[in-house]
């Protein structure tokens, strides 16, 4: 039986826009020189904020990262978003499109890391705004970063040249970063996507092949090497779920999410670790 009962006013209390940022600068492309519109490409939030603080995010665009916090009041007519550092990447061909947060595991300072063309993970001390280190290897653009949850020290980069590539960010391992390639013929074409397992001991792939990796990490070492270990295999392999690319996948719990942006379709599936 329906109710008479009026509904309350909250109820139509609709998310409204309280603030929005844009950069002055991101108009040109770095290869052509065209002028293009602004584009945001990644958000993340640092995790490892005391519980109760309030969060802290970056926003990576082409040339700049900038770190944001938001405020908690409850003022509709305040801007919740405090702006504490940008970042400009002045280097000639850099398009960042990604970022992650890790920290120096001896001060603990948060340190930001952004990547994109120029195929450069570019690690930057964000209090400092200064940029820490840089860490080449790939060879075509980046497309996705991600840092292990149970260990900061330690990023995962996916880029054009079809590779995962794994890195430490601990001084022992400075003179060799790469800690392990994941490639053979796992991927034929482009990567998009990453994502590491809650346990940090599986990692997934994907991209423009429309295949899905699934990989088995191994331990990371703990004294300098002089090479990366080149992973050949992944732990599991499909093709059979998307007939396009696919450019977002992530666990969810134990469970696999895939996106294929063509297919306008989110997939939940499973495998057994």
């Amino acid at each position: 039986m329906p109710s008479n009962k009026a509904p309350s006013s909250k109820e139509w209390d609709l998310p409204k826009l309280r603030a929005s940022i844009n950069f002055q600068d991101d108009w040109k492309d770095p290869v052509s020189g065209e002028s293009i519109a602004h584009e945001f490409f990644d958000v993340k939030f640092y995790p490892y904020n005391p519980v109760g603080a309030p969060p802290v995010f970056a926003i990576a665009s082409k040339k700049h990262v900038i770190i944001c916090r938001i405020t908690q009041n409850g003022d509709s007519n305040t801007n919740p978003i405090e702006v504490l550092k940008l970042i400009r990447d002045d280097d000639e061909n850099a398009a960042n499109c990604s970022c992650c947060w890790s920290k120096d595991m001896e001060t603990g300072q948060p340190w930001l890391c952004i990547a994109g063309a120029d195929a450069k993970v570019k690690v930057y001390d964000v209090k400092e705004g200064k940029l820490v280190k840089t860490l080449v290897g790939h060879g075509g653009g980046i497309n996705d970063l991600v840092t292990s949850p149970l260990n900061p020290s330690l990023i995962a980069s996916c880029s054009d040249d079809t590779t995962v590539r794994i890195w430490s960010l601990l001084p022992i391992h400075s003179a060799q970063p790469c800690m392990f390639i994941l490639g053979g013929d796992a991927h034929t074409w482009d990567l998009l996507s990453i994502s590491f397992h809650d346990t940090g001991r599986y990692l997934l792939s994907a991209g423009h092949d429309q295949t899905i990796n699934l990989w088995t990490i191994p331990s990371c070492p703990t004294e300098p090497v002089t090479h990366p270990l080149v992973i050949h295999y992944p732990h599991f392999s499909t093709k059979e779920i998307h007939n396009s690319l696919v450019d977002c996948v992530s666990f969810f719990g134990d469970l696999i999410l895939s996106r294929a942006c063509w297919e306008e379709t989110i997939v939940l599936c499973t495998h057994h670790l």
